[in-house]
């Protein structure tokens, strides 16, 4: 690299597009129904925020543990 740009913006706002919480609704119901073997976390399965992203990963774990559980005993 021979040089850089740095932008920077003192008020911003990041951006959900609509039709959002839809989307990863549906996402988290085909993973309870269909137990596929990755589970994705991120902020872009919620807010782009970083409490989005603990929540996302929690709930991704949670998800995961229910599988393997569910595993052991069946």
């Amino acid at each position: 690299m021979t040089g850089a740009t740095v932008h920077r913006w003192s008020a911003a706002l990041p951006w959900t597009p609509v039709g959002q919480a839809a989307r990863v609704a549906a996402y988290r119901e085909s993973v309870a129904a269909a137990a596929p073997r990755v589970i994705l976390a991120g902020d872009y399965l919620g807010l782009p925020f970083t409490d989005s992203v603990v929540n996302t990963g929690q709930w991704a774990a949670a998800q995961a543990l229910r599988r393997l559980a569910a595993s052991r005993t069946g």
